[in-house]
């Protein structure tokens, strides 16, 4: 079986979660630039998305593999 990404932790997404909460009130409140915090939210958030969907494409492969192997 092929080395698969794991899914990052609780504290990381929580981490994440309040770095992104943090950039979205500097964003506001010093900036007055709601749209910065915004698209910097959004790429982190797709950034989540594209690593989910490396993780599906990776276990998709290796069940291929095994009906391959079958």
């Amino acid at each position: 079986m092929s080395d698969q990404p794991s899914a990052p932790s609780r504290g990381v997404k929580a981490g994440v979660a309040v770095l992104c909460l943090l950039v979205l009130a500097y964003s506001v409140v010093v900036a007055g630039q709601i749209l910065l915090g915004v698209l910097f939210c959004a790429l982190v958030y797709g950034l989540f998305l594209a690593y989910y969907l490396l993780g599906a494409f990776v276990r998709l492969v290796d069940s291929v593999e095994r009906i391959a192997d079958a």
